[in-house]
C-alpha cells in the first residue's frame, strides 16, 4: 500500500514479483474541515482583518522537505491578488525566529500572522482564510507523496497555490480547478489563476468535492476490502 498512485505505478514498473498494489492517499474527515461562516467571521474579527483582505494561509513547519523562510520571498507576488492581503502561518517551529524572517523577506505591506494551534482548532482559521499554501521543496521523489494538508484545505473549500511537483495532484490540480502550481517564471499566469478561481462565487462549494473525490475515508476503506478481505 503506498499514498500515491503514481508511487504505486512505480512500484508494478519495477518488481518482478506477482503482488498487488494500492495506492491510499492520506484521508481527511470532510465534516471536521468543512467551511464555517461563523467561525470565519470570528476568527477574522479576533485577527484584526476585515472584510477587504484576501488571506491566504499555510499550516506546518519549515526546512526539511519544506521551504526555509528564506524561500518564501516569492510570496510578494502574491500582492498582484490585492491591495490587502494577509498571510497566516500556523507552525509548530520557532514563530519569534519566523516572524523576523517574514519581516526581512516579505514586503511590509503583506500584514502576516504567526501562531501555533491545536489541530482541532485549524479549521476555524481555514475558514477564515480564502487560499491555502502548500511550500514543500522540490526534490525527484516529491511526487509519490500525499500531504494531508492538501486534504484539509480542499474540505474547506480553499484552493491551493502550490510548490511543483508534489504528489498526485501535481497532475490534476489545475484541471480539477483545486489551486494553481506556482511558477516563478511566469508569476503573472499563476497569480491570474488563482484570481480567476477565488472570483467564482461558487468555488467554496465546488472545491470540497475534490477532497470527498481523491482524500475519502470510502477510498481507504474500499482499498482494504480488497487488499485485506477478498481472497
Amino acid at each position: 500500500m503506498t499514498v500515491s498512485q503514481r508511487y504505486a505505478e512505480h512500484l508494478s514498473k519495477i518488481t518482478q514479483e506477482n503482488i498487488r498494489i494500492q495506492a491510499i492517499p492520506c484521508a481527511v474527515d470532510p465534516e471536521l474541515f468543512k467551511f464555517n461562516e461563523r467561525d470565519r467571521a470570528r476568527i477574522r474579527d479576533r485577527l484584526e482583518f476585515d472584510d477587504n483582505y484576501i488571506l491566504g494561509i499555510y499550516v506546518g513547519k519549515f526546512g526539511g522537505l519544506y521551504l526555509d523562510p528564506s524561500d518564501l520571498v516569492f510570496l510578494n507576488h502574491l500582492k498582484k491578488l490585492t491591495s490587502k492581503l494577509g498571510l497566516i502561518f500556523l507552525t509548530p517551529g520557532n514563530r519569534e525566529q519566523l516572524q523576523i524572517k517574514l519581516n526581512q523577506y516579505l514586503s511590509s505591506d503583506i500584514t502576516c500572522v504567526v501562531k501555533y494551534v491545536d489541530h482541532k482548532d485549524v479549521p476555524v482559521y481555514l475558514s477564515g482564510s480564502d487560499f491555502a499554501l502548500s511550500l514543500n521543496k522540490y526534490f525527484t521523489t516529491g511526487k509519490y507523496l500525499s500531504p494531508v494538508k492538501h486534504g484539509e484545505y480542499w474540505a474547506n473549500g480553499l484552493p491551493i497555490l502550490m510548490t511543483e511537483g508534489i504528489g498526485d495532484e501535481s497532475e490534476f490540480l489545475e484541471k480539477e480547478e483545486g489551486g494553481v502550481i506556482f511558477n516563478n517564471e511566469n508569476s503573472h499566469a499563476s497569480i491570474e489563476k488563482l484570481k480567476e478561481i477565488l472570483e467564482d462565487p461558487d468555488h467554496r462549494n465546488k472545491i470540497p468535492e475534490i477532497a470527498k473525490k481523491y482524500r475519502s475515508f470510502e477510498k481507504v476503506r474500499k482499498a482494504y476490502i480488497e487488499m485485506v478481505l477478498e481472497k
